[in-house]
This record gives C-alpha cells, structure tokens and sequence, in this order.
C-alpha cells in the first residue's frame, strides 16, 4: 500500500484513468494511494469526501505503528 502512494507509475496510471473519466475508487487502507495524485494541478482529492481506516483502526489496532509508514 505505501510503495503504491509514492510509485510514479502508479500515480501516472491513476492520473491517467480519472482524466479519461474513468472511475477511480480504493477500499479499507487504500486510499493512502492517492496522497500524490494530481488532477489539473490539485490533489485528486480535493473537494471531495474521502473515508479510509485511521490509525487507531488499522496501525494501532495490530501493534504496526512502527512498521507500516504513514502517506
């Protein structure tokens, strides 16, 4: 999950799919993704309602704090 958020081929292929006005969507921790994907210059999120596992719910909840890093 975290190497997708900051793999560029990742990000470009979301990019590229949302501009196309093709459906982009992420479930339970994923989306921490798109935390570097851009629309028209703007975080793809922006404006937008985004809902997705907190720490307290995922990290925490298993003892990975420390091992799982934060997008």
């Amino acid at each position: 999950m975290w190497d997708l958020a900051e793999d560029p081929r990742s990000i470009t292929l979301i990019e590229e799919f949302y501009s196309s006005g093709k459906p982009v969507a992420a479930v339970c921790h994923a989306p921490g993704v798109l935390h570097r994907v851009k629309f028209e210059g703007q975080s793809i999120v922006k404006g937008k309602r985004v809902t997705g596992f907190t720490n307290g719910r995922g990290r925490e909840a298993v003892h990975l704090t420390k091992v799982v890093p934060s997008s």
